[in-house]
């Protein structure tokens, strides 16, 4: 049994939403992304909070589902009202195993429990819950996985985005994209927009997101998924996925025309 302060996110049901004719009509096909729920390997079980005080404290049970081996696991980690709603929410990241099941990765059925110090817990948090954003395996693969086929460039773009799916539900939904790196040079930083359209090709909502390091996040011709940007709303059928702006290795920038 594993004791980490951190969380593992609900298993979600996957499904994927067809585009109708009239949204096609409004833009070109190309322009629209899978809207597919996407279901993380590993299943959680918990959450209320427990003690008094600084002895305040909330567990959770991890399960992995994976045929292959788990050496990795970065959860953005939810702390919830009573109302169930998400007072605040903290990134985590799980590794390294040895000192519980005798190696550096978990395996499929095996479990352990994860601690919530008092340290995450104010007094409105009543209980916690996660959402996975990456799990990387032993054989370095990673979930959710890139694409076979990388995102198109289009109107001139360094990097190209598309949307691959949406992770959780509700207000605790979030966007998935696949970037790809087409420059000749190593990227450090990436904004992208996210427009949700009805079935008419009618702008819904539109939401952003970033990702930043101070090392390179993409080398030229490599891609990456980023989990960030909130998820649908009601009446989507369709969305699509633009890069604003980039920040390569040597510091320039591009940046997306009016």
């Amino acid at each position: 049994m594993i004791t980490k302060t951190t969380i593992l996110a609900f298993i979600f049901v996957t499904q994927t939403v067809c585009l109708t004719p009239t949204a096609l009509a409004a833009e070109s096909s190309k322009d629209f992304e899978s809207l597919t729920k996407l279901t993380p390997p590993v299943t959680v079980t918990g959450g209320r909070i427990t003690g008094e005080g600084k002895d305040r404290n909330a567990e959770l049970v991890v399960k992995s589902d994976s045929s292959r081996s788990i050496s990795r696991i970065v959860v953005q980690t939810l702390l919830l009202r009573s109302d169930g709603s998400v007072s605040r929410s903290v990134p985590h990241t799980l590794a390294g195993f040895s000192g519980n099941v005798g190696r550096n990765t978990l395996s499929r059925g095996e479990s352990y429990s994860l601690k919530v110090g008092s340290i995450f817990i104010k007094n409105d948090i009543t209980a916690v819950d996660g959402l996975v954003r990456e799990i990387t395996f032993a054989d370095k693969t990673t979930w959710p996985p890139m694409p076979t086929t990388p995102p198109e460039k289009k109107n001139g773009e360094p990097v190209a985005v598309m949307m691959i799916g949406v992770q959780g539900a509700g207000d605790r939904a979030r966007a998935v994209v696949a970037c790809f790196n087409y420059e000749s040079k190593g990227v450090k930083g990436i904004k992208y927009e996210v427009e949700y359209l009805d079935a008419g090709g009618k702008g819904l909502k539109t939401t952003s997101y970033g990702d930043s390091s101070t090392s390179p996040i993409m080398e030229s011709g490599a891609g990456m998924v980023v989990s960030g940007g909130d998820g649908p709303p009601d009446r989507t059928i369709s969305v699509r996925a633009s890069m604003t702006s980039v920040k390569f290795s040597d510091n320039s920038e591009w940046k997306r025309g009016k």
